[in-house]
């Protein structure tokens, strides 16, 4: 039996392949992530309260779902119980199972591959509260106390998606190291090679970048109801305030400011360097699996997300003037995930990347 049936064929569980100390961070971490996911969960654990005009009281995961329900947006009600409700818990559940149950790596690859594609979608209610806190900051008779539930739902998803993403290294190498992909020298530059398509992504990749820069520093929305002031925002700008000696919320502004800004501009670099650098195939695949695992942290599009679920309830808030920054917002998300899958397959095919074991397409 050749060594790439095999490896596809055998099972065993991932545990009994691991360092003791290695074992024991991990369940250490899934314990704590479920840990602080049932506590944010809990129903008298509140994100934050809102005090003031707008819409003042307690604010959880439960308060968005009854909105949503009362005025009739069960699309919306779906998608947040389905990510920010249920998935944690199953995630945690799944990655322990792919810890201690006997499997083949190629399919404890898969389940982890999606556990980490759709990791990130659990932040959307993460995104919503932002919104909410920095629509109230800056006011007179309005403001916004941050609990410690919000502290404790973005640990257990960070918590989670840092676990997932660690096993599927762990198991990745393993792969390869029952069945070594071909090595070939690879001297020349995909964009010498790639024809037309890749003289195509790699301006589109500076565009997505300039966009994405443009639509971080315009101004994305106006406050617009009477009794509160009606400031402008803009990404920056909320990043700013977060961080803000008033606000002292430096971990959010380090979310928003690492999900939304560094990780879409580090995943434009690797990519761009994968296709211009003239390097061996062994280099184009670590470049790969670093765009793999760099995109699963990416989250303008869960962010976009969050910005239209409130768009849904903002006569529940604050209704809101949507600026020029909103358009290059979606303008970034859709070029930079469409640019980025492009890319994903030339890199697939130029680096040789048909090994089971080299890495799940990061978009697909």
């Amino acid at each position: 039996m050749s060594s790439t049936t095999s490896h596809t064929s055998d099972k065993a569980a991932l545990h009994q392949q691991l360092p003791r100390w290695g074992l024991i961070a991990f369940c250490v971490t899934l314990s704590c992530a479920l840990a602080l996911n049932v506590y944010a969960l809990l129903p008298f654990v509140n994100f934050m309260v809102i005090e003031g005009v707008m819409l003042p009281g307690p604010y959880s995961i439960l308060n968005v779902i009854e909105m949503l329900w009362n005025h009739g947006l069960y699309p919306l009600v779906v998608v947040v119980v389905g990510f920010s409700v249920l998935f944690p818990p199953v995630k945690i559940a799944l990655a322990t199972r792919a810890l201690f149950r006997p499997m083949t790596l190629a399919g404890r690859q898969r389940l982890l591959g999606t556990l980490g594609q759709l990791g990130r979608w659990s932040l959307l209610d993460v995104f919503v509260a932002l919104l909410l806190i920095i629509i109230t900051s800056k006011q007179t008779f309005t403001g916004t106390t941050v609990s410690w539930g919000l502290y404790a739902f973005l640990a257990a998803i960070v918590l989670s998606m840092s676990s997932v993403a660690v096993m599927q290294e762990v198991n990745r190498r393993l792969m390869l190291r029952q069945s070594p992909p071909q090595k070939k020298p690879h001297n020349r530059p995909m964009m010498q090679e790639g024809g037309p398509t890749v003289w195509a992504v790699v301006p589109l990749l500076l565009v997505s970048l300039a966009v994405l820069i443009l639509a971080v520093n315009l101004p994305l929305f106006q406050i617009n109801r009477i009794g509160l002031q009606s400031n402008v925002w803009s990404i920056w700008t909320a990043i700013s305030e977060l961080r803000s000696p008033e606000l002292g919320l430096q971990v959010f502004s380090a979310v928003m400011f690492c999900y939304l800004i560094a990780v879409p501009v580090l995943l434009v670099v690797v990519a761009l360097l994968v296709l211009l650098l003239p390097v061996r195939q062994r280099v184009q695949r670590y470049l790969y699996v670093a765009m793999h695992n760099i995109y699963e942290w990416c989250m303008l599009d869960v962010f976009v997300l969050a910005f239209l679920l409130y768009l849904s309830e903002e006569k529940n808030f604050a209704p809101l003037n949507l600026k020029l920054g909103t358009w290059f917002l979606l303008g970034a998300m859709v070029l930079f995930h469409g640019v980025m899958f492009t890319t994903v397959q030339i890199v697939r095919r130029h680096a040789g990347l048909t090994h089971v074991g080299d890495c799940d397409d990061p978009v697909g």
